[in-house]
């Protein structure tokens, strides 16, 4: 995560780091060519698939950002 502020809130440094020993850790998690590709969005958008579940209509319809058929 690289935002220390979110919801109105600032996050604490433990929260914001997760672990990583600084802030350039973060940094260099950061693939830096994919990153300036300027066809990023084109080619890593992805949309919420719809996911087939068992009483849609009673409960409504769930959509998976994250489709375990994509991995």
């Amino acid at each position: 995560m690289l935002q220390a502020y979110c919801n109105g809130k600032i996050l604490s440094r433990d929260i914001f780091l997760k672990g990583l020993p600084s802030e350039e850790a973060v940094v260099d998690l950061i693939d830096w060519e994919k990153a300036k590709d300027p066809y990023f969005y084109s080619r890593y958008h992805t949309l919420p698939e719809r996911a087939a579940s068992p009483g849609e209509e009673e409960y409504g319809v769930e959509y998976w950002a994250f489709s375990p058929n994509r991995t």
